[in-house]
């Protein structure tokens, strides 16, 4: 049954092929998720705290931001090895996930400016986590190996 459900646990010791595999569904499964519990958290303080009329404004906003951010993190990725840019960007993003967490945890009383910041936050969080995790996952696989896994990767992301 493991071999139909999961090809790459079948089998009684797992080879370094299925290990990474197994990590990258894992770290791309977190990924995702951590995008989907705080994209309704997003939407849902900037409407109530500023309205559908932002909506709009805050979507081109997102577009002019996401770019020169991920320009920038094209430029640390060509110089820094991609292992050190996950620890980074990951510590980076952990921390400011708190730090919003605390500034919009409560009865409401926070700055005007935080509901645009934290949806602009979201959209870059996800855009720099999934380009990293795939160009992370492209250091780490062979083509072969990319050929044969990246399905199950990927299903990391769907589940």
């Amino acid at each position: 049954m493991c071999g139909v459900a999961w090809p790459l646990l079948n089998g009684a010791v797992m080879d370094a092929a299925r290990r990474r595999a197994i990590g990258l569904f894992a770290f791309f499964f977190l990924v995702i998720a951590a995008f989907w519990i705080q994209k309704p958290i997003r939407t849902s303080k900037l409407l109530v705290d500023v309205g559908p009329q932002a909506l709009p404004l805050v979507k081109l906003g997102t577009a002019f931001l996401v770019l020169p951010v991920m320009l920038a993190y094209s430029s640390l990725a060509a110089r820094y090895r991609r292992q050190t840019l996950v620890y980074w960007c990951t510590a980076a993003f952990a921390l400011a996930s708190v730090a919003f967490w605390w500034l919009l945890r409560g009865d409401g009383e926070h700055a005007t400016w935080t509901p645009y910041a934290f949806f602009f936050y979201v959209d870059i969080f996800n855009s720099v986590l999934v380009a990293l995790f795939w160009s992370f996952a492209n250091d780490l696989t062979t083509p072969d190996e990319a050929r044969r896994t990246y399905g199950v990767v990927g299903a990391g992301g769907i589940v």
